[in-house]
């Protein structure tokens, strides 16, 4: 009987350190942290623009991650109104607030038309502004 024991004993021992688990059981899958999600809003410098063209435009972000350490690189892009996407940009977070910018020259005599853009927060954290919009009235 003590030898039976021992060997249930050895038994279970062996199975721990061969599987790194008591009875079989299954290790719990790492607990993902939050997911960080950023304010974004975007302004426009001018909202109606009507004169000579093309007309030059500038559409300011502003991004807040509360929580990041400085010196954390953040990756953002520029979507316009027709669904285009501008090139990712990196920029380094020197607090928990920063300042993007896109310029942007539209229009020809004669035209009218409605631009706009929103910015997208890709890395490392995720979040997206409203579309701001401008109309444009070439002369």
């Amino acid at each position: 009987m003590r030898s039976t024991y021992r060997v249930l004993g050895w038994a279970l021992i062996l199975g721990f350190a061969i599987t790194g688990r008591a009875n079989g059981q299954q290790p719990k899958p790492p607990v993902k942290p939050p997911a960080m999600t950023a304010k974004v809003s975007v302004t426009v410098d001018v909202p109606a623009y009507q004169g000579p063209c093309p007309a030059r435009l500038v559409f300011t972000g502003t991004i807040t991650l509360p929580g990041v350490p400085t010196k954390q690189p953040l990756t953002y892009q520029w979507v316009r109104a027709d669904r285009t996407r501008g090139p990712k940009r990196t920029v380094t977070m020197t607090g928990t607030t920063v300042t993007v910018t896109d310029k942007m020259q539209v229009g020809i005599a004669g035209q009218m038309i409605r631009v706009g853009e929103q910015l997208e927060v890709l890395a490392p954290a995720t979040g997206k502004s409203a579309q701001v919009l401008s109309a444009v009235l070439c002369h």
